[in-house]
């Protein structure tokens, strides 16, 4: 094993297990609630599926939803990158993360004092970075599209390779209206 790869997988260790602990250290009420008693939601997403979680944040705009999404700008410098609305917060990889790929204190900070009743993680690619805002989420509700490690979720419906992120939004709207009591199937 070369020295890099030793050096990785040591980082990738601390990395999960510091999440692991995050995990454990959360103490957030559990509430299911249907699509209608929603208020606020918190979205995290992979920035290269912005297209699709624009047109989910405007649904959710458009049912009476307060919304902001968080996401990592990648470290390459890119001209084509979207400008995103005021409720995405764009995390600066070079300068908001640690060198060991976790946001630092003022982006956890910044992240802890966000006020939503709902978190629902689009992320499609598994990033540290995103994990370690996701332990750390004091929503009421959690909703996921994937399988992990820890538990964090209370509602999970996974992303079938042959559906796109969107018809995926769709299934959890769905699954909230019929499940949880509600009468409008928005």
């Amino acid at each position: 094993m070369g020295i890099n790869n030793y050096i990785n997988v040591n980082i990738n260790y601390f990395i999960k297990r510091k999440i692991a602990a995050l995990y454990k250290a959360n103490r957030r009420d559990h509430e299911f609630r249907s699509f209608d008693e929603i208020e606020s939601v918190l979205i995290l997403f992979n920035i290269e599926d912005w297209l699709v979680v624009e047109k989910v944040i405007n649904d959710l705009k458009k049912n009476g939803k307060r919304v902001v999404a968080w996401t990592i700008k990648p470290k390459i410098k890119t001209d084509d990158l979207p400008i995103f609305p005021q409720e995405v917060r764009l995390v600066d990889q070079t300068k908001e993360l640690s060198w060991k790929q976790m946001p630092k204190s003022s982006v956890a900070n910044e992240f802890n004092n966000q006020e939503y009743d709902t978190l629902i993680d689009l992320t499609t690619k598994k990033r540290y970075y995103l994990s370690y805002l996701l332990m750390q989420n004091n929503s009421k509700l959690c909703i996921g599209i994937k399988d992990l490690e820890q538990r964090i979720y209370d509602f999970i419906i996974l992303k079938e390779d042959d559906k796109d992120l969107f018809e995926t939004y769709e299934q959890i709207k769905f699954y909230l209206d019929n499940m949880f009591g509600s009468t409008n199937n928005s």
